[in-house]
């Protein structure tokens, strides 16, 4: 059974295309400020604010902004082995969701996310004995005081819009370097154009050009930092072939230009070099 996850960063954060897993999501924004847009409702984030995704719910974040902040991912099957059933349940928790009598038990929350990354960095011999009962305190509150009980609705998993919808993206995942067409990804899924036009943009938020070119750009940017490869040849093997939507689109996630992270990139690796030669 997988385990509980933390990601503690302390530099940029990063962009997360539209996507579903299985585990809870929690974000706690240290300094900076980002965007999540869940089920298609957009969430701003700023200092001192907490956010929960719930296993299963598309969801898009803009972290890029975001210079420190914490990031947990609890498995839904961790989650069952003290409530079970809890599939059924759905926790609703940001800043823009609470209600009158929960601000004490956020506050709580919030208290907790704070005092994590400490304890995850510390390096003590019981760390993860005392950072995972912080995560178990917030879990019970999440689940006491946000949690709602949704009655179960029967039904193949094969035919869940939340199972195709992830079989979907992983399509678009694995040929995001051919020429992928709108026509090509429908008849795949045995869709009319009209028809899967409609499901991909209600179940994933965005529709399916929109998303195809932000999995082309998250691969191009994992490129821009790890290879010495020109920024055309990059974007060419990516299959985005529209350079100048590609650079508009790039600030707009990354918030600089391709060639400016590049230069940020070539000016850290050189400060590294330089201590490492002092």
């Amino acid at each position: 059974m997988k385990d509980i996850e933390i990601n503690y960063y302390s530099e940029r954060g990063s962009y997360f295309l539209p996507h579903a897993h299985r585990e809870l999501e929690m974000h706690y924004i240290f300094k900076g400020f980002g965007t999540v847009v869940m089920d298609g409702k957009e969430h701003r984030l700023s200092d001192g604010d907490f956010f929960v995704i719930h296993p299963g719910a598309v969801h898009e974040a803009v972290l890029t902004e975001v210079s420190q902040g914490l990031q947990i991912l609890v498995p839904e099957e961790f989650l069952e082995c003290y409530v079970p059933g809890f599939e059924q349940w759905m926790i609703l928790c940001g800043p823009d969701k609470i209600r009158t009598g929960q601000w004490k038990d956020y506050e709580k929350i919030c208290e907790n996310m704070q005092s994590i990354p400490g304890i995850y960095t510390g390096g003590k011999p019981g760390a993860r004995l005392a950072w995972t009962a912080k995560v178990m305190d917030i879990l019970a509150v999440l689940v006491n005081v946000f949690g709602i009980y949704r009655a179960r609705e029967d039904g193949d998993a094969a035919t869940d819009p939340r199972h195709r919808i992830q079989e979907m993206a992983a399509y678009v995942e694995e040929h995001h370097m051919e020429d992928l067409t709108l026509e090509m990804i429908a008849g795949n899924f045995g869709l009319s154009r009209e028809y899967f036009s409609r499901f991909f943009k209600k179940y994933m938020g965005v529709n399916f050009i929109r998303h195809l070119h932000l999995v082309r750009l998250t691969h191009i940017h994992e490129e821009l930092l790890s290879s010495e490869d020109s920024i055309m040849e990059i974007v060419s093997r990516h299959g985005f072939n529209n350079y100048k939507l590609f650079t508009k689109m790039f600030r707009e996630i990354y918030g600089c230009a391709p060639r400016t992270l590049r230069k940020v990139r070539e000016g850290k690796n050189g400060n590294d070099e330089k201590h490492e030669g002092q």
